[in-house]
């Protein structure tokens, strides 16, 4: 049981590398190796013995030099 954090590069594909990314119950996650001057794209979702629940809303966030 947990959550899942699903990384894209562009709206509503997930296509990092290693995504979805489990991190169990974990209440924050750090996804590293991002690179700068990209847009990233996020979405939660929550799975345990009987499946896994839509993807939550998504968020995103350019990372630049400073982050």
């Amino acid at each position: 049981m947990g959550y899942k954090v699903h990384v894209g590069t562009s709206s509503g594909k997930y296509n990092y590398p290693g995504s979805p990314f489990r991190v169990g119950k974990a209440t924050t996650y750090t996804v590293k190796d991002l690179e700068p001057n990209y847009t990233y794209f996020f979405a939660v979702s929550a799975y345990n013995k009987n499946g896994e629940s839509p993807l939550s809303e998504e968020v995103s966030k350019r990372i630049s030099d400073n982050d």
